[in-house]
């Protein structure tokens, strides 16, 4: 018997004629013949076969187009449609822990906001670490039983969190092992896209985090409609679209003006750091949260802690705020309105009391009520923007 309600079944069908009539579904031969072109170029016996530089090449250089970084969130032409497994796409270099830097060659290890340069030894020993850790996630794949239950896969991310600790949280291990097991592992690489589609076909996800706790969801949907994963992922995109971001937005600018009046009446989104000029260069380069730091260097000396705060809350204005994401702006805990973003960020050089606007945000509805950033299960966390 089936767990979705039978207007949810309707819905899905229609979603996936839509993308069949589209050309946007890969047939069961193309599937099969895509996995299997990367499981020949990066499955284990490949990787295993490999090791010191030439294992480096083939995993972490991104500018080596037969390198796996490369496949995972690049290549998308006939021999491999990379992006119709699910893209990865997005930030920097970073989110692969390892990196070498274009402009000076330097291999480049950790998170944007802790990284460190290493030798080409080390970077090495990064490689190895990585491919063991992706070696023994497909040893507890292959022990996952093929109708697995959400305790299995809670298992399974227990596991995936002791024996490959540096790779099971980031994406792109998630899309290895997607590709290898597609029958267990589904083909959204973000807990915040499973969630979202899960609740949109109201399917209430587990309560734990990981990006493993849902597959067994995913399998068991995709075996009720009896489709690929790779299908059903497809028909859930067409008929859910992406999850909605909100930002909390504050209207206060510092202990100056209180510019909720003038956003309302203008409809548009503002935050300060007007002595900073026009960001629009930046938000539009590599490294922006790095980028802003370093301007917020003469405002906060000796204080890297809140220099690197208001950076992130600076990039998330000028870049991540996008077209379809919900801004609720208040003052304190109290909510002014709720508006849609529309547009993209732009300085305005002469109007005050605020120049770095996102603009128009379709207008402002004034709410009333407490705004709170909840981190609930199957609700939508609001992140922060300050002034």
């Amino acid at each position: 018997m089936s767990s979705l309600d039978p207007r949810i079944v309707e819905s899905l069908r229609s979603a996936y004629n839509q993308r069949t009539s589209r050309g946007e579904l890969l047939s069961t031969d193309r599937l099969q013949s895509s996995y299997a072109a990367f499981r020949v170029r990066f499955g284990p016996d490949a990787l295993r076969s490999l090791d010191g530089p030439a294992l480096l090449q083939v995993m972490h250089a991104h500018g080596n187009r037969e390198s796996l970084v490369y496949w995972l969130e690049f290549k998308n032409d006939d021999e491999f449609p990379g992006q119709m497994f699910g893209s990865i796409a997005g930030g920097s270099a970073h989110k692969f822990g390892l990196f070498r830097r274009r402009e000076t060659d330097q291999w480049v290890q950790g998170p944007v906001n802790n990284e460190k340069n290493i030798s080409e030894a080390e970077a090495v020993a990064v490689a190895r670490r990585h491919r063991d850790q992706l070696m023994a996630g497909v040893s507890l794949l292959e022990g996952l039983a093929a109708a697995a239950d959400d305790a299995a896969y809670l298992a399974l991310q227990s596991s995936l969190g002791q024996q490959a600790p540096d790779i099971c949280r980031l994406a792109w291990a998630h899309k290895y092992w997607s590709l290898l097991f597609p029958e267990k592992v589904d083909d959204f690489h973000n807990e915040r896209y499973q969630r979202h589609n899960l609740i949109r076909v109201l399917q209430q996800p587990p309560p734990q985090d990981g990006l493993y706790v849902c597959g067994g969801r995913f399998v068991r949907l995709a075996g009720e409609m009896d489709w690929p994963m790779n299908h059903l992922a497809s028909a859930l995109n067409e008929r859910n679209g992406p999850p909605i971001r909100y930002w909390r937005l504050g209207t206060r600018l510092g202990d100056g003006p209180f510019i909720w009046p003038a956003m309302r009446d203008g409809s548009y989104a503002a935050m300060g750091w007007d002595s900073l000029g026009d960001l629009s260069a930046i938000a539009a380069g590599d490294d922006v949260r790095e980028a802003v730091r370093s301007l917020l260097e003469q405002e906060y000396p000796g204080d890297a802690r809140t220099r690197s705060r208001k950076a992130g809350e600076i990039r998330d204005f000028i870049e991540r705020m996008q077209a379809g994401d919900v801004i609720v702006a208040a003052d304190g805990q109290r909510v002014l309105g709720v508006g849609r973003v529309t547009g993209t960020y732009r300085y305005e050089g002469t109007e005050p009391p605020a120049r770095h606007t996102v603009e128009p945000s379709n207008g402002f509805r004034p709410r009333s009520g407490v705004c709170r950033q909840p981190r609930v299960c199957g609700r939508p966390s609001f992140q922060s923007v300050g002034m």
